[in-house]
């Protein structure tokens, strides 16, 4: 009598390890996310924006007359990113700095150093746009120091800038 062979019979040992497999798989995932959703909450109180890779592509002027466009989309589920938070979907890919006219040589340079340690923990960040307000000529040197600390701290990321002028 021919005996019948069954097909994906697994032990109650490899169900556990694929069990624990998956758990830390979902573990990273969430702690990404979790990271991820702090970096944004920290540069948005600072009075900056994030751009992430579902948006659509922003454009901006730079300082030298060229375009500089932030993000690349792609499409991933839009409903899935409204029911467990875009956090866990999608990825920051672009970050702008926004300075005013008032603010001074130091609170720039404060802002700057708060916000590298977010800004690093982005790990798909592509683009950093710095906008700045120039109300006179001595803010330049301002300007490119924060630009130089920037470039210095995230060396994968691109690092522009936006200036407007009163």
């Amino acid at each position: 009598m021919p005996t019948r062979r069954r097909w994906l019979q697994f032990n109650l040992r490899a169900f556990f390890v694929l069990l624990t497999a998956m758990s830390v798989w979902l573990a990273w995932i969430v702690h990404q996310a979790r990271e991820q959703r702090e970096a944004v909450k920290a540069i948005e109180a600072m009075g900056g924006g994030v751009h992430y890779d579902s948006q659509p592509t922003v454009t901006f002027l730079s300082d030298d007359q060229r375009l500089v466009t932030l993000g690349t989309p792609r499409a991933r589920p839009n409903w899935l990113s409204q029911i467990i938070g875009i956090d866990f979907v999608h990825n920051v890919d672009g970050a702008v700095l926004k300075f005013t006219s008032s603010d001074s040589q130091f609170e720039m340079e404060r802002r700057v150093k708060e916000a590298i340690p977010s800004l690093s923990r982005l790990s798909q960040l592509k683009r950093v746009i710095v906008q700045v307000w120039l109300s006179s000529e001595e803010r330049t040197q301002t300007v490119d120091d924060v630009l130089g600390s920037l470039r210095e701290a995230l060396p994968d990321c691109q690092v522009s800038l936006v200036r407007f002028k009163e």
